[in-house]
């Protein structure tokens, strides 16, 4: 087992906690995308996502599912839970507001202030820092919105826009990069933690029909 900082298994919480990226920014040449996050990571109860991942190419089968929608704190929030092999790894509470795309929770455990994801309106070029604690970790996160790319995974090719993450967690420095497509979400994940790398491919997806949300919060 080894300590929780995201995507994949180091632990599988290691899996998750790397989705923790990023927050508040400044740009500096940017090109406007999209105006709103929630195409990029829909969320709706019942939405699944099956990766194929390789941990130092041992392969590995993941899912995250919109298992829940839970109003915490007043806030609703959208609880993500990772499976491997069947059991539940970690959990994460999300929630999409007029500014973006957050993390509010991880396993339970409130991010103070919540990390943001993605931000909107969605623009390349886009560059941001950001620093939170969850429970004991300080976790120091740049981010930045790079391109957009043609990706091809086993779910098939899709359009996305690819985040590059530089975190650190208690001194452990994880790179990663982030894949996410229109009306799909996360298709892609590369993660480098010392001499470990970790990618995940998106194998298969199924979206929920959208229902009416109420107003988006503000962050």
């Amino acid at each position: 087992m080894v300590r929780a900082i995201p995507i994949l298994w180091i632990t599988p919480s290691s899996l998750v906690l790397l989705l923790f990226c990023a927050s508040f920014a400044q740009a500096e040449q940017v090109e406007a995308i999209a105006e709103s996050t929630e195409s990029y990571y829909p969320l709706q109860k019942g939405n699944l996502w099956h990766y194929d991942v390789e941990v130092d190419s041992v392969p590995i089968k993941m899912t995250y599912v919109v298992a829940k929608i839970e109003t915490i704190d007043s806030e609703r929030l959208f609880r993500i839970d990772t499976t491997v092999d069947g059991r539940v790894q970690s959990t994460e509470h999300l929630k999409h507001s007029t500014a973006g795309l957050f993390r509010s929770r991880f396993n339970g455990i409130e991010a103070e202030p919540p990390v943001q994801m993605l931000k909107s309106p969605i623009q390349i070029g886009d560059s941001w820092k950001a620093r939170t604690k969850i429970g004991p970790q300080e976790i120091v996160v740049e981010a930045k919105i790079e391109k957009t790319e043609k990706i091809t995974v086993p779910a098939g090719e899709f359009e996305a826009i690819q985040a590059h993450v530089a975190t650190d967690v208690d001194g452990i420095q994880v790179v990663s990069d982030y894949w996410f497509a229109v009306d799909v979400g996360i298709v892609k994940q590369e993660m480098v933690i010392g001499d470990q790398k970790i990618i995940s491919k998106l194998r298969e997806y199924k979206l929920a029909a959208p229902a009416h949300d109420p107003p988006k919060s503000q962050p």
